[in-house]
């Protein structure tokens, strides 16, 4: 708001004084001239002078930003290298199980790079009851809460493996956390995900 008075003020003030020039220029100058130029002037001070200070405000805010942009940069990146080196293979997913991010945990398990994991769909290592995981994923995502699911699943190029599966969905940002870990001497039958959350 206080920019926008403030362009008023400045633009009036140069019409003003462009509309003094006009009349000067075509000798049309009235009696009361030297005064109307005169507060013209001083119309044009005070508009100058708030003009110096919203630039000055607007470069400490523009400053405060980039603190603010760096610092959040820093957290980011506090926070991927976290989730990068967890013992643990973990994954976004969108609702519909594509993956949004993955550790080199999940990357080592599901045996493909890491970044060929982003945009590629979970449930494709999914060896049984993909329609149910799917579903039963989507609902986790719509309703919140968490979930343990036993999978099999198979990874790129490997014999399948079971895995506890402990799923935790964000509603608001309809994203699912998936923590998976293989189960030591496991059989080839786990069962696909019950209701159980």
């Amino acid at each position: 708001m206080r920019l926008q008075s403030l362009h008023v003020q400045l633009s009036t003030a140069v019409q003003r004084l462009a509309s003094l020039q006009r009349r000067a220029g075509a000798g049309h100058l009235t009696p009361d001239a030297p005064k109307l130029i005169e507060q013209t002037l001083e119309q044009l001070e005070l508009a100058l002078e708030q003009l110096r200070a919203a630039h000055e405000e607007l470069d400490a805010c523009r400053g405060e930003l980039a603190a603010a942009r760096q610092a959040l940069e820093e957290q980011r990146q506090k926070y991927w290298e976290l989730f990068d080196t967890a013992l643990d293979a973990c994954l976004l997913t969108a609702p519909d199980g594509e993956i949004i991010e993955a550790n080199r945990a999940a990357a080592e398990l599901l045996n493909i790079t890491q970044r060929f994991l982003v945009g590629k769909h979970f449930t494709l290592f999914v060896c049984t009851d993909r329609g149910r995981v799917q579903a039963q994923a989507r609902k986790l995502a719509e309703t919140g809460g968490s979930a343990d699911w036993d999978l099999e699943i198979r990874p790129r190029e490997r014999a399948p493996l079971d895995v506890c599966a402990r799923v935790v969905a964000n509603a608001e940002e309809q994203t699912l956390r998936w923590i998976l870990r293989p189960v030591r001497g496991g059989n080839a039958s786990a069962p696909a995900p019950s209701d159980r959350a």
